[in-house]
């Protein structure tokens, strides 16, 4: 499927095109450790003689600064649009040692 990605110094976005198919014949996991998503599903399509069958399958390396924990996602007119914010980034911090 097609798909865009749209990232900013806050978060991240992937919107995909799955036209045709509904929540619950589509698959969202994250694999190792949360830097993969694996998005799988498909769609059957019925004509006169025959019913065809589509499946899709693509996978997605993430950035190390997402907070995937807070990952969401949201079908709507077709297209699956995933976002994780992006992780706090950590001040560098002095810290006094006594003698």
């Amino acid at each position: 499927p097609r798909y865009e990605v749209t990232e900013n110094d806050k978060q991240f976005r992937l919107a995909v095109d799955v036209p045709g198919v509904k929540p619950d014949a589509m698959q969202v996991e994250l694999e190792h450790d949360g830097r993969i998503l694996h998005l799988t599903g498909g769609r059957k399509v019925k004509t006169d003689t025959s019913v065809e069958e589509y499946k899709f399958e693509k996978r997605f390396t993430l950035g190390k600064d997402l907070d995937t924990a807070k990952i969401t996602a949201h079908l709507a007119d077709g297209v699956l649009v995933l976002t994780a914010p992006k992780k706090e980034k950590a001040e560098p911090k002095t810290h006094q040692i006594a003698i």
